[in-house]
């Protein structure tokens, strides 16, 4: 039987036609959405458009994350992101019908990975707390049209390059904690003509001068130690002498700073501030507070406070404690000389000896537990902005 001869020209087409991909498949790997959810839910299963844009946005940050050890985002999937893990939803303010996504704290997950720019979708984001994790590299532009974020904690992370700009166009923001990271370059100018009451940027790679603009910053707590900045205080100082912590830096004539041979850099070596009328001796209030490192909290959550709010008392038994000794001086020689060590105990004051011993033996620790020692603490302790505040949103 003589069957119909298929002309090679039209196997080759076939061929080329099966081999070809899918043209939806093709356009979703155009739009870089490889990682992220691409069964994305109809949009009529969110609660409204926000939500929508919200889903996206964290889709998109979950194809970023390399690794995450709690499996914080395990039920980052569906439109439900108000359940999602670290999310936390509330009533918009400007219009308190819509519910949205209001704030993420991620602290302590140890979480590896980036942040995307699909992140500046998140416009109703007041907190966005990412202490102790290992993020890595810079802070998106994107981060802009986040005009309502309030709080921003990246501290204890990996990121690094340059003093993230996006942060300088944030209206609303408050807080901002950049320490432990590996942030470079010069400290922006217009930083502290932000309306921010917190500025953390201890422990990074910041260089060259403290910029005039200093002075101009309404903060109650601007922490710039271990950083590799040089030069001279501003004269626009004014009232900051007892809000900057400038320690272990390379500034001229400032104390508790780093060693000669750790500022032989360029960009770090001190200046001479003589022809300067800096004033550098009435603010040597940071050098009495050198004994709390802040280094010595490694991680930025706030559990060193709890035990400092123990030290009241000592303050209380302070007072009365000098007038002790001098009432412990008489009693030993009526008593036994012998016994010298233990005539503190033993003396007609049963009561009172026993507190002042206590206390007395930290002479040199009355200045800071009086409520100096609290004034470093602050950048660690930062006892208005908690990392748990997210349940209980301040802007919302």
């Amino acid at each position: 039987m003589h069957h119909p001869r298929v002309p090679y020209n039209s196997i080759i087409l076939l061929a080329i036609l099966f081999l070809l991909p899918c043209p939806s498949t093709f356009a979703a790997d155009a739009d870089g959405g490889g990682g992220a959810d691409q069964t994305q839910p109809p949009s009529g299963t969110f609660l409204n458009p926000r939500i929508q844009q919200a889903y996206i946005a964290l889709q998109a940050w979950k194809s970023a994350i390399l690794s995450d050890p709690t499996n914080i985002t395990g039920n980052w999937h569906g439109p439900n992101v108000c359940s999602y893990g670290g999310v936390f939803c509330s009533a918009s303010p400007s219009d308190p019908s819509l519910t949205v996504v209001a704030g993420i704290d991620l602290n302590r997950a140890d979480i590896a990975g980036y942040l995307p720019t699909e992140l500046g979708l998140l416009t109703d984001l007041a907190l966005l707390h990412l202490n102790s994790n290992r993020f890595c590299g810079s802070v998106p532009l994107t981060f802009r049209s986040l005009t309502l974020l309030y709080e921003l904690d990246l501290s204890n992370n990996r990121f690094a390059g340059r003093f993230p700009e996006a942060v300088l166009s944030l209206p609303s923001l408050k807080y901002l904690d950049l320490r432990y990271n590996e942030f470079e370059g010069p400290i922006p100018d217009k930083l502290f003509d932000r309306p921010l009451d917190a500025i953390f940027l201890n422990h990074n790679r910041f260089r060259l001068g403290i910029p005039d603009s200093l002075g101009n910053s309404p903060a109650s707590v601007v922490v710039l130690a271990n950083n590799q900045l040089g030069g001279c205080i501003p004269t626009t100082i004014g009232g900051m002498a007892d809000t900057l912590d400038d320690r272990e830096n390379c500034i001229a004539g400032r104390p508790n700073q780093r060693t000669a041979r750790e500022c032989s850099s360029e960009a770090a070596r001190p200046a001479d501030c003589s022809r300067s009328n800096t004033p550098p001796p009435p603010i040597p209030s940071p050098s009495h507070h050198a004994t709390p490192p802040i280094m010595h909290p490694h991680s930025p959550p706030s559990p060193p406070p709890a035990p400092i709010a123990y030290q009241s008392p000592p303050p209380i038994y302070h007072s009365p404690q000098p007038a002790a000794p001098t009432h412990q001086s008489p009693p030993p020689p009526q008593h036994h000389t012998t016994h010298k060590p233990p005539p503190p105990p033993p003396p007609s004051m049963e009561a009172p000896p026993p507190p002042p011993p206590l206390v007395s033996k930290e002479p040199s620790s009355p200045p800071p537990p009086a409520g100096s020692s609290n004034v470093p603490l602050p950048p660690i302790a930062g006892v208005s902005y908690a990392s748990p505040p997210p349940p209980t949103i301040p802007y919302y």
